[in-house]
């Protein structure tokens, strides 16, 4: 999106999230190890390596691919953004959310099932 012009950063950064395997861990890292297969948000991540905070990793298990890991963090933080600030949420509300686009494309298999 930065890179058609539809949003606007104060520098054009290319690449913010991304997905890969751990090569080396610096000395105060706890939590994540060599092999590890992570989820990363970052800044300049269209590159092959890259340098970041243990914060900015997320674990994803194994039977999850890149392509996934690499996509998650918008949509979730988009959503709960919507959720608090948008539409009001507070601690102790549930949201049941259910896919619109799911929805119309069943009922269109349907319809479209019923009518021959």
């Amino acid at each position: 999106m930065v890179a058609m012009g539809l949003i606007q950063f104060p520098k054009r950064v290319l690449g913010v999230e991304g997905a890969g395997v751990i090569k080396r861990v610096g000395s105060q890292v706890k939590n994540l190890k060599i092999g590890d297969r992570v989820a990363i948000i970052e800044r300049y991540m269209c590159a092959t390596t890259i340098v970041t905070l243990e914060i900015l990793c997320l674990k994803v298990p194994d039977d999850m691919g890149f392509d996934v890991a690499s996509t998650m963090f918008f949509p979730f933080a988009t959503a709960m953004y919507s959720l608090m600030n948008v539409g009001g949420m507070t601690e102790g509300q549930v949201s049941v959310t259910y896919f619109l686009i799911a929805s119309v494309a069943l009922t269109d298999g349907y319809i479209d099932s019923t009518d021959s």
